[in-house]
């Protein structure tokens, strides 16, 4: 801990070794400069590179940031932008909480829990969980489980389903199971 306190200024100097004039131009115009400049705080002036290098968009202008970040979050949910091919389960998720999270952190409006498990279970890759996402809606539809309560339910859920696959390699087939589809339904029932 006495070394990491030790090394405090020297991690301080290089951020700032590494950012750019113009970085370092937006980076003494944040509201926290001066506190964090005079204590040498490298987590403070890593939270204010992060900020002022946003991915979301490259304007440091809120509204359009904003809007950016709505726009992003958006695409995702209308399934203009989905889970990849390729993309894992975890990975998606990941993509898709921080996309949401930004819009959220924009001060765009919070949607409820259940919309935003919604959000997700429609926008997963449909090649490999078309009919998840098919089953999990007519079980709905029917009263036979509740909508999901959070992503987390949804991510649960397709994270535990029984995923078969066929790949042809030579004579061998792939057969992936996680977990039965049972299972999520006796879990269902019992709430």
């Amino acid at each position: 801990m006495e070394k990491m306190k030790a090394n405090k200024a020297n991690l301080y100097g290089f951020i700032l070794s590494k950012l750019s004039n113009e970085s370092m131009d937006e980076i003494k115009r944040h509201e926290g400069f001066s506190e964090f400049n005079s204590t040498k705080d490298p987590l403070e002036l890593w939270l204010a590179v992060k900020h002022i290098h946003r991915v979301d968009t490259n304007s440091l202008v809120q509204e359009f940031r904003k809007k950016s970040a709505r726009d992003k979050y958006h695409r995702i949910t209308q399934s203009q932008i989905t889970q990849s091919q390729y993309e894992s389960l975890v990975k998606y998720k990941a993509r898709f909480d921080s996309a949401y999270e930004t819009c959220v952190e924009l001060d765009n409006t919070e949607l409820d829990d259940e919309d935003v498990a919604m959000d997700f279970l429609h926008s997963l890759d449909p090649r490999r969980y078309g009919s998840f996402v098919s089953d999990i809606v007519n079980d709905i539809s029917v009263g036979a489980i509740k909508r999901p309560e959070d992503l987390n339910t949804v991510y649960a859920w397709a994270n535990s389903r029984v995923e078969t696959s066929q790949r042809r390699s030579g004579q061998v087939s792939f057969v992936n199971v996680i977990k039965s589809r049972q299972k999520r339904k006796d879990k269902e029932k019992k709430r």
